[in-house]
């Protein structure tokens, strides 16, 4: 059996039906699983969850094109103050893909203090080889928000 690997861009569907050694298969209709073809480097569907949260979230994103070699996770204020960062690549290996940090955030600041209660804005921004970012210039859908209710 072979597959294709350097599919262009675009929507997909393959199906499998299977047999086993006697002949017998695996039911009426094949799986069927679609799937998406994105080689653009690019950080989307970003949010974390739970939203709002108290104690700890966790966060949520989908990554397309290459792996990047440094992933960092900023958190500002509504005013645009970064008051957390952190190095998501440091802490786990980033996959092409739909990805849930194993990195649960506490909504403490880089000082370690507790931040008020509110709405934050958060991105993750990718880094290449070369140290360029996916995201160049920031835009409104590069950002999440998040509320911290205790």
């Amino acid at each position: 059996m072979e597959f294709q690997t350097d599919l262009e861009d675009g929507k997909y569907m393959i199906a499998v039906k299977g047999r086993d050694a006697s002949g017998n298969e695996s039911g009426d209709k094949p799986l069927q699983l679609n799937f998406e073809v994105v080689s653009k480097n690019s950080i989307k569907n970003i949010y974390n969850y739970p939203n709002p949260f108290s104690t700890q979230t966790q966060f949520v994103y989908t990554l397309t094109g290459n792996v990047p070699n440094k992933m960092v996770l900023q958190i500002f204020t509504l005013t645009g103050k970064v008051v957390k960062e952190i190095a998501l690549s440091d802490l786990e290996l980033p996959r092409l893909g739909n990805n849930l940090t194993q990195f649960t955030w506490d909504g403490r600041d880089d000082y370690g203090s507790l931040l008020a209660n509110g709405t934050y804005l958060f991105r993750i921004v990718a880094y290449d080889s070369n140290n360029s970012s996916y995201s160049g210039k920031a835009t409104k859908n590069d950002f999440g928000k998040l509320v911290i209710i205790r």
